[in-house]
């Protein structure tokens, strides 16, 4: 009797094993085919916030997520800094900055759909950011809006910086940095 159980205990292990990498492979399609805002929210929402506002490593979150290791050249990083990419047509990256920051990239997409949830997801927070200053800068080629709320004996800050009125080729769709201060700033001031 044992020996009949055998066969079918492999043929249904082995069954497992396919279904579980064929599951693997449509998860390794899906982060290769999301969009610039899923995979922007992923890196800000999932990502950035959670590491900096409840002082989480980057690492794992952003591996937890199914981003993967990148350059940090590729985003204007040095060696001390350290990345990670989802997607391909419109890649996004969350980048931990030496400083202790994050950043959430996305290369291409709509700045208008971008700047939307990169804003609701930072006020849909329960640290109940506010929205300080707003302003284009470098000459009209970005609008920079700065978001601040008190945290744990300091404050935390969250830009979102998408193309201006005068957008060049190679400005990102959307640079969203995370980091904390021990004062407040002058940029958390209501424009």
């Amino acid at each position: 009797m044992r020996h009949a159980l055998a066969p079918n205990l492999m043929s249904s292990a082995l069954m497992l094993v396919s279904l579980s990498g064929g599951q693997a492979q449509e998860r390794a399609l899906d982060r290769m085919t999301i969009d610039g805002v899923q995979a922007g929210r992923v890196a800000l929402a999932k990502v950035c916030l959670p590491a900096i506002l409840g002082a989480q490593s980057i690492e794992p979150l952003a591996i937890a997520q199914g981003m993967l290791p990148a350059s940090a050249r590729e985003v204007g990083g040095g060696k001390a800094d350290k990345a990670w990419r989802l997607g391909l047509v419109e890649p996004a990256y969350a980048v931990a900055w030496s400083d202790g920051s994050c950043t959430a990239l996305v290369e291409k997409g709509s700045r208008e759909a971008l700047g939307a949830m990169a804003e609701g997801e930072i006020l849909g927070r329960p640290e109940g950011f506010k929205r300080g200053s707003v302003a284009v800068v470098e000459n009209g080629r970005l609008e920079r809006s700065i978001y601040c709320a008190q945290v744990r004996g300091g404050w935390a800050l969250v830009s979102i910086t998408v193309a201006g009125p005068k957008r060049v080729s190679r400005t990102r769709a959307l640079s969203s940095t995370v980091y904390l201060r021990p004062t407040p700033s002058a940029l958390c001031a209501a424009s």
